[in-house]
C-alpha cells in the first residue's frame, strides 16, 4: 500500500518534506524510521508522530474506502544519520528546545 511520510520537526508543526513509500504495513506511534537516499551508507532518521486517515464515504451506506494514509514523522538524530540530516537536527533543536533521538539498542 502507498503510504505518504510527512517529515515534522519535533513536537510537531509544518511539514518540512514528504515521500510516498510503498509499504507492507502502516508504522505506528513511536515507530523508528531510517530512510536511505541512493548509495549513502547513513540515513535520515525519524520517529513515528501519528497517522492520519483520509477516507471517502457515500450518502447510500455502503462502504468507504480509504483515500489517503499520511504517516507524521519527527526529526530524529541517530548514530547512523547524515551530516545533513544532524544540521537538519541541531535546526530543530535549537528553534524548538526538543531533540529526538533513536535508542542505539536497535542496531
Amino acid at each position: 500500500m502507498k503510504v505518504a511520510l510527512a517529515f515534522v520537526p519535533p513536537g510537531g508543526g509544518e511539514t518540512d518534506y514528504s515521500l510516498e513509500i510503498e509499504m507492507p504495513a502502516i508504522p505506528q506511534q513511536g515507530d523508528y524510521i531510517a530512510v536511505n537516499r541512493g548509495d549513502e551508507p547513513r540515513v535520515e532518521s525519524f520517529i513515528v508522530r501519528r497517522v492520519h486517515w483520509g477516507f471517502q464515504v457515500n450518502d447510500d451506506g455502503g462502504t468507504g474506502r480509504t483515500t489517503t494514509i499520511c504517516v507524521e514523522c519527527e526529526f530524529a538524530d541517530c548514530e547512523f544519520a547524515t551530516d545533513n540530516h544532524k544540521r537538519a537536527v541541531d535546526m530543530y533543536q535549537n528553534r524548538t528546545g526538543k531533540r529526538l533521538t533513536f535508542d542505539v539498542s536497535v542496531y
